[in-house]
């Protein structure tokens, strides 16, 4: 048996994703040279400080989430699965204000992880 009717999977279809993004927004990015070429540019280094701010982001949230769950419960969060990740996703979405100084972070920490792969580099 089909997991839906044939009538309505056509509807239960969703559009391609670059339906949402408007020309000037991220799909920009890909479609215009200057803005290829300026993202081509940023390298590896913006990659690494992405990647090295990305993990410690979630290795801060999952501490809260961990001590949060750890002293509310009494027990360790592997215990307490499903409270342990109600906790983490509130945390993360109270964390999400803090975006915008995160990106300040990577874009001031490219030039010098740069450099520091350079300096390795020979």
């Amino acid at each position: 048996l089909p997991l839906r009717p044939s009538h309505l999977s056509k509807s239960l279809h969703s559009p391609p994703f670059w339906v949402f993004f408007p020309r000037s927004g991220l799909r920009s990015w890909f479609s215009d040279p200057s803005k290829r070429q300026r993202l081509a540019q940023l390298g590896t280094a913006s990659a690494l400080s992405y990647t090295f701010m990305k993990l410690l982001k979630h290795a801060i949230i999952t501490g809260i989430a961990w001590y949060l769950t750890a002293s509310r419960t009494g027990l360790p969060p592997p215990q307490k699965w499903p409270t342990f990740l109600a906790t983490y996703a509130a945390v993360y979405i109270a964390s999400t204000p803090v975006q915008p100084f995160k990106w300040a972070v990577i874009a001031a920490m490219a030039p010098a992880v740069d450099r520091a792969m350079e300096k390795l580099s020979g």
